[in-house]
């Protein structure tokens, strides 16, 4: 997304200090993953996560549709 809107790329010390969990994450987590179990994990979890974000887009939309149906007006 930043690239396409010509953002350069940035770093700053705190993508790299372990001390944020996101970064153990990326740093630690997902190497390990990628080399003791799977190398395409990345690519796995990115898609169960799109997959789960339209699961939950679904279920929101559903739940209003059938509180709508329920709920009495007065």
């Amino acid at each position: 997304m930043a690239r396409r809107r010509g953002i350069p790329f940035r770093e700053d010390r705190s993508n790299r200090d372990l001390a944020f969990t996101r970064n153990r994450v990326r740093h630690v987590l997902v190497p390990l993953l990628e080399r003791d179990f799977s190398p395409g994990i990345v690519e796995v979890l990115a898609r169960e996560s799109a997959i789960a974000r339209e699961d939950e887009a679904y279920l929101q939309s559903a739940a209003i549709e059938l509180a709508r149906s329920v709920v009495l007006a007065e």
